[in-house]
């Protein structure tokens, strides 16, 4: 995309605008599964959308748009997430713990460790395994947010939770 013609930059944004439609309704739940809240959630998706039109020049080709809106939204909720927590301060975890230390102290250095391990995923395993995981997307809607087959989604996500388990069972 280094030499956008007005012909190109046209036709970027019809299929842009295309994959957006797609790609819409699998982002909102992705956003709904972090923030709860619809109104955040729709804030969260413009935000991503902004953010991938705004870094199209860096995608080689329009189909890597959904694997980026998605990397991009988890990204963004992340940092929500981040933010709500410094905002109210520390807490535990898991309220039942409160009164064992010991337990919620294990609990959040096993968290922050399989979070660790997360970052080092490759970014297509990542992606895999947090919209899996985490947002909790079905193999057919992360097919279609991937646009790529279920088998291939179902394989990636399989070689995700591998690769997980192995980096995971490396702590000391």
């Amino acid at each position: 995309m280094s030499d956008i013609t007005t012909q190109n930059v046209d036709d970027y944004a019809v299929a842009f605008g295309r994959q957006v439609k797609q790609l819409r309704p699998g982002l909102l739940l992705a956003a709904m599964r972090y923030t709860a809240d619809g109104a955040e959630a729709e804030d969260a998706v413009q935000e991503t959308l902004l953010r991938c039109w705004a870094a199209r020049s860096r995608l080689d080709h329009i189909d890597h748009l959904p694997q980026f809106a998605m990397q991009t939204l988890h990204n963004y909720c992340i940092d929500l997430v981040r933010q709500k927590r410094q905002s109210v301060g520390p807490h535990d975890a898991n309220a039942q713990s409160a009164d064992r230390p010991d337990t919620a102290m294990m609990m959040r250095e096993a968290e922050e460790w399989m979070a660790q391990c997360i970052d080092r995923l490759p970014a297509g395993m990542r992606t895999a395994i947090m919209m899996k995981g985490v947002d909790g997307l079905t193999y057919e809607q992360m097919a279609a947010c991937l646009g790529t087959t279920e088998a291939a989604v179902r394989a990636k996500v399989a070689k995700a939770r591998k690769k997980l388990y192995l980096l995971y069972s490396q702590r000391q």
